[in-house]
Order: C-alpha cells, then structure tokens, then sequence
C-alpha cells in the first residue's frame, strides 16, 4: 500500500479532524452548550449582571420611562495553549500493534496509518478530558488557576471570572450530621439565591457519589422520600448521559434534579487521580434545557507550515501538525487548542460546602 503525503499535511489533517466529533462531556456538554470561535489570537468575553427588573408603570400622558442596560464587563484574554504531542520513531513501527494479526502483520506504510489514526483519537479524547476539567473548574471555583505541566516553562494561565455565590453550611446543618441536617433546606436556599440574583432558575444539582451517600444518610431524606404517603419526590436511576454521570434523584420540593458526576482525571507529574468534583461541593445550576448559554471560546491558532516554513494562522477549534527530523528520523504529531470556558451570568449557579472545612470521611 504506498503512502499518501498528503494526509500528513495541515490543511488534509484539519478537514479530518472536523469531521470527527468532540467526545460527549457532561460538565462541558451540559453546562457550557454554546461554542464561539475567534479568527484572532485572543478572544473578548463578555460577562454580564442581569436582574428580575420590572417593566415601570407611567402616567398616561408620558410615552414611557428610561430603564437602564445591564451592565456587563469584558475580558480580552489569549485562552490557555493546549497541545498534546505524539512521536513516530522506527521503533514503533517495527513493533506489532494491539491486535494484529501475528502471521499476517501490516507493511509499515499501513502501521503508519493506523498509528496516525489512534493517535489522533487519542490526542482529541485527551483534549477534551482537559476541557471537562476547564469546565469544571469553572462551576466549582468561579475561575481556572492551570500551571504549565512542562516543569522547564514556569508558565501559569490564571483567570477570575468574580464569582461570588458560595454558601458553606456550619454546625449541625453539615451533611455528615445526618440526624440533624436537611438537604432540602439546603438545596432550597442555593435555588432561592440563583434565583433572587439572577434572571435563571436552576435545574440541576451536581455532586459526586460520596456526597450523595452522605444526603441519602440524612434522617429527613429518609424519613421524606421513603415515606409512602408523601410524594415530594424519588430516587431514581437513569440512563447515563455522559461517562461518568448518572440521574439519582427527581425532587418536587425543592424542584430540582440531582446528577452525580464520577469523573477523574491522572496527573503524570504526581501519579494521582483525582475527582473533577470534590467531596462535599453541591452545584446548583441551569443546564442548557434551563437557559443556560454558557460558551467555549476558541481563539485561532498560529503555527509554522512545516513545508513552506512561513507562519499561518487558522480559525478552527482543533489544530492539527505534522512536523519531522529527518537526522534523527522521528516524526512528531500535535493538535494544538486555545479553548476557554467562560459564563454568560455570574450570578446563574451557586456553590455549596456541605461539609465543615479540614471534613476527612471516616474509614
């Protein structure tokens, strides 16, 4: 089988990787459903504060009264560099790939293709996990704080979006005072702060597994939603929406689904696995079939054509590039992407603590 060159060029790869579908997300998919992109190198958000303001009422003889705007700020901001890289030595392509077949092995020009392939889904897959996490970050701490994860490049993206609805319960409202506390207190005063600050009712509630254990735990919880005789409620169990997150519970009073989220992620520098969503974080918050227009911007990326050595900036949202030595004889393969998660309202969701600071579960 020869070889297509032309596969390995930036304009055949980009087409490709359009055509290939973003992996389903939860956080992302649901909570920041609208993708907006940029033909720059940076991006402006806009942020704004709206309110529950009523029409005036005027006399008859006025045409009307001046209502003022609401007020929105701006950031101009280049979105963090996301670029994973694979190499392509001689090496790999002497060596047998996961299932090949052992008596009729692949010519290296179709173990290069196959190669190309996986690690393509692979290099997506990975930057979608770090946008989950953006995203992530954002609901739970109202910004993203991301060193750079090359120890020879003290670089740290930063970003505060002044987020500042967070309720920490205290005393024997805690969750793990389970014969004292009551979550749907709880959940009702996270929804009656969205809703008195801003123009959203949230319809969500996201936690982690271990979280939910300790509100299914509650006295009141069981007392209310075990009871036959009271329907405010149900525990349930639906069909996964995404790796990882799973309806556990459709409330009437308060109004609102409860999601838990099971989703981790490896850091290679430390060697740990750590959960997207905290134990003892409650986010309540709008998703999409509730209003919420939350965006990814994605600015365009500038890069050097590997063939004519000249500079090219393309608008797209993945960004891929082949480039070689031949000397050594390893080629390399990164997609670059500037995505950043952003709100439209900083007032639409909150953040609840709903075990006491320095909480460690018992064993």
């Amino acid at each position: 089988m020869a070889l297509n060159l032309d596969l390995y060029r930036t304009t055949v790869l980009l087409e490709a990787i359009r055509l290939t579908p973003t992996k389903q997300t939860f956080i992302r998919d649901n909570y920041f459903p609208v993708v907006k992109e940029f033909i720059t190198e940076d991006c402006l958000v806009d942020i704004k504060r709206r309110q529950r303001v009523m029409a005036p009422i005027v006399s008859r003889r006025r045409r009307g009264q001046v209502v003022e705007r609401y007020p929105y700020s701006t950031f101009r901001v280049e979105p963090p560099f996301i670029s994973p890289v694979r190499t392509l030595t001689l090496e790999d392509l002497e060596k047998r790939m996961p299932g090949e077949d052992l008596f009729d092995p692949m010519s290296v020009e179709e173990r290069q293709m196959a190669l190309l392939t996986e690690d393509t889904e692979e290099l997506l897959e990975q930057i979608d996990r770090r946008e989950e996490w953006m995203a992530a970050q954002v609901i739970t701490t109202g910004g993203i704080t991301a060193p750079s994860d090359d120890p020879t490049d003290p670089y740290e993206f930063q970003i505060n979006y002044n987020f500042n609805q967070y309720i920490q319960l205290t005393g024997s409202s805690t969750w793990d005072q389970y014969t004292t506390s009551n979550p749907f207190v709880d959940l009702q005063a996270g929804l009656d702060l969205v809703t008195a600050n801003s123009t959203l009712i949230p319809n969500t509630c996201l936690m982690n597994p271990y979280t939910w254990r300790w509100f299914v735990a509650s006295q009141m919880v069981q007392r209310t939603l075990f009871a036959r005789q009271i329907s405010i409620g149900e525990i349930r169990v639906q069909e996964e929406e995404a790796p990882g997150a799973r309806l556990v519970a459709r409330l009437n009073d308060p109004p609102i689904d409860i999601w838990t989220y099971n989703e981790w992620y490896f850091t290679p520098t430390t060697g740990a696995n750590t959960k997207l969503i905290k134990d003892g974080t409650v986010v309540i918050i709008p998703d999409k079939a509730g209003g919420n227009q939350n965006r990814i911007y994605a600015s365009a990326v500038k890069q050097m054509d590997p063939e004519t050595t000249q500079y090219r900036t393309y608008a797209a949202r993945r960004v891929p590039r082949v480039w070689a030595d031949v000397n050594d004889q390893v080629r390399k393969y990164g997609v670059t992407s500037k995505t950043l998660p952003a709100p439209i309202e900083v007032t639409q969701w909150a953040v609840m603590y709903v075990f006491p600071p320095g909480f460690v579960s018992p064993p």
